[in-house]
């Protein structure tokens, strides 16, 4: 399965937030990270195979953040379009 977790601090200093970046980047399972503005403060993408392993991810983020955690949204991605980053008619030449 793949999840979106957004997640909301209070106010976290700076040595508990790289305790957390460094957890995220280094989950054999992220796929991708956010520092957002707005609603959420992060936010992450990760695959999983079970629940129970995203309640692992999920306890260990609240074990890092303590009492800094306001607020946490989890959405489960269910299709992924594909995306061109680089599309043709910029490829081709205009002379």
């Amino acid at each position: 399965s793949w999840y979106l977790v957004m997640l909301k601090f209070n106010q976290t200093n700076q040595s508990t937030y790289n305790k957390l970046q460094y957890y995220i980047l280094n989950h054999p399972n992220m796929t991708y990270y956010y520092k957002s503005i707005g609603q959420h403060d992060l936010q992450f993408e990760i695959r999983l195979k079970t629940s129970d392993e995203l309640n692992q991810v999920l306890m260990d983020i609240r074990r890092i953040l303590k009492s800094e955690l306001r607020s946490h949204e989890l959405s489960i991605i269910l299709k992924e379009h594909k995306y061109t980053y680089f599309p043709d008619c910029v490829k081709k030449k205009r002379f």
